[in-house]
């Protein structure tokens, strides 16, 4: 093996190993950001199903209170039948009530649902913000490291030179002459 062959060798094996400590520190990298991925979402779902679960309760409060209110309806109605004008102009005025109430719960769930649709929104922002402080950065490292790569195999990528013919494109230049060699100027000296 010439010593260049060997030099080449080296050159390939120092290539070979920047290219193993790059992948090593690439994955240190994802490594990390797959922890802190899933630190987040333990953080992140305890609070997401405690609010499904208060979400849940207010649903089977609102419907268990309008199951009551249209059973209290029924009874009213059923009362209204029997009873007088002065029971029934009664029984109206309840049946508004019910109505402002029932109106109120369905606000509430609609405004609770538009709390749900805004954390959901908040944490694909998380998200978002997690891809351009986190990931974003991650591919650049690799595309630094790639043209890393690609310029140290064009470095190390031997090339034939082919020797410049000097008299062919200007006739008369070769070496620089030396004035002690030079057969003319032999009494000059």
């Amino acid at each position: 093996m010439s010593g260049f062959e060997g030099l080449l060798a080296a050159i390939i094996i120092i290539q070979a190993t920047v290219q193993v400590v790059v992948l090593y520190l690439l994955y240190r990298v994802v490594a990390k950001l797959a922890d802190r991925t899933d630190k987040l979402l333990t953080r992140i779902e305890p609070e997401m199903d405690d609010l499904a679960m208060g979400i849940r309760a207010i649903r089977k409060a609102v419907e268990f209170s309008t199951t009551e209110i249209r059973a209290t309806m029924a009874a009213v109605r059923g009362t209204t039948e029997e009873l007088d004008r002065f029971t029934r102009s009664e029984a109206t005025e309840i049946g508004r009530v019910v109505g402002r109430a029932t109106a109120m719960a369905e606000r509430q769930i609609d405004e609770m649902d538009r709390a749900l649709d805004a954390a959901r929104g908040r944490l694909l922002e998380i998200g978002k913000g997690f891809d351009r402080t986190l990931l974003e950065p991650a591919r650049t490292v690799l595309a630094v490291a790639t043209a890393v790569k690609r310029a140290i195999g064009a470095m190390v990528t031997p090339r034939a030179r082919v020797p410049i013919d000097v008299e062919r494109y200007e006739p008369g230049l070769t070496r620089a002459s030396d004035p002690s060699s030079d057969p003319a100027d032999v009494g000059s000296a």
